[in-house]
């Protein structure tokens, strides 16, 4: 399994602050494996959730230049159980023959059937990143995946 970083950032929601930070992280060539954006209670500002793969020595250097940006607020790196993540993800699926098994499986790991028809079924599986990689390779197993997608972790400080 890949060591991660994720980075948690509160700023004014301004036009191009999104785009000045990408330049950093382009600029040190680090691996950035997923980002979300999302309003936060606070009027006027977003969070951004980055996660980060494969970071040196000189990581903590990027949050200081991405804090030095005027609409930046406030760079936190997310310490495992100081916060809450999770992910949402969707699968399509081949509409199984045996439903009755497929019934089991999906009660029994708390995946949600979303949409159903002849040709295909639409999973919605809401959970913490390694529980969603994991009951991923399971539908891998069992099930014809067509198509899926995901959203990328959000994350909440306890």
């Amino acid at each position: 399994m890949k060591k991660t970083k994720t980075l948690l950032i509160y700023a004014e929601n301004h036009k191009g602050v999104l785009e000045r930070i990408m330049m950093l992280i382009r600029q040190k060539r680090y691996n950035l494996e997923q980002i979300t954006a999302s309003d936060t209670n606070r009027r006027g500002i977003k969070q951004i959730t980055l996660t980060f793969s494969e970071v040196d020595k000189k990581f903590e250097q990027v949050m200081r230049q991405i804090n030095k940006i005027i609409e930046v607020i406030e760079v936190r790196e997310v310490i495992e159980g100081e916060y809450f993540e999770q992910e949402i993800s969707f699968v399509k699926i081949k509409t199984p023959k045996k439903l009755r098994s497929f019934n089991k499986i999906i009660e029994e790991k708390e995946i949600d059937l979303i949409e159903t028809t002849d040709e295909y079924m639409i999973l919605r599986i809401v959970s913490e990143v390694e529980r969603v990689r994991e009951l991923l390779e399971e539908i891998k197993k069992e099930f014809e995946i067509i198509e899926f997608l995901e959203s990328g972790p959000i994350a909440m400080m306890k």
